[in-house]
């Protein structure tokens, strides 16, 4: 048997360890260019008060950079959101925005859930205190719309019964 490579095995290990980092680190280093014109169905805003206890918190966390798989985390969010849940949002149940990380006026916001690079998070008060949830998951699921919007679905509306049970 004829002993592996070392020219092939060390960019193997070096692009193994390297996927392994972006997998788990809940983002990416987005470092490609935002443009509004790019991107129809965000929702970009400074956020100027944190809603009171007794509403669930959803958020999409961006840098003012963001690569493609960044962005359609926020549109399938905002999508799912304005399909999903539009009469809760109404009603006060639910806050969802989209927050850049990088402006100085959310820091607050950002402090309260500490995101990584881009997320999606979930944030919510129950009798044990403030919650703040990084949907991970969701990462896999981006390049199915259905699928994403089942997930995150699902996560909200188990979290809204927790919020309002």
């Amino acid at each position: 048997m004829q002993a592996p490579r070392k020219d092939i095995l060390i960019p193997l290990l070096l692009l193994a360890v390297i996927t392994f980092i972006m997998i788990f680190s809940g983002g990416c280093g987005c470092n490609q260019i935002f443009t509004v014109e790019n991107l129809s169905l965000q929702n970009y805003s400074t956020i100027t008060s944190i809603p009171s206890s007794g509403v669930l918190e959803v958020y999409h966390f961006h840098e003012t950079k963001q690569c493609y798989s960044c962005r359609v985390l926020g549109e399938l969010a905002k999508e799912t959101m304005n399909t999903s849940f539009m009469q809760e949002m109404d009603e006060g149940k639910i806050f969802f925005r989209s927050v850049n990380i990088q402006l100085p006026e959310n820091a607050e916001i950002v402090s309260r859930f500490v995101p990584t690079s881009s997320s999606l998070m979930i944030g919510y008060t129950d009798e044990a205190g403030f919650h703040a949830e990084n949907q991970i998951q969701l990462w896999y699921k981006l390049g199915d719309k259905i699928a994403f919007g089942e997930e995150l679905s699902g996560v909200i509306r188990k979290r809204l019964s927790t919020v309002h049970a």
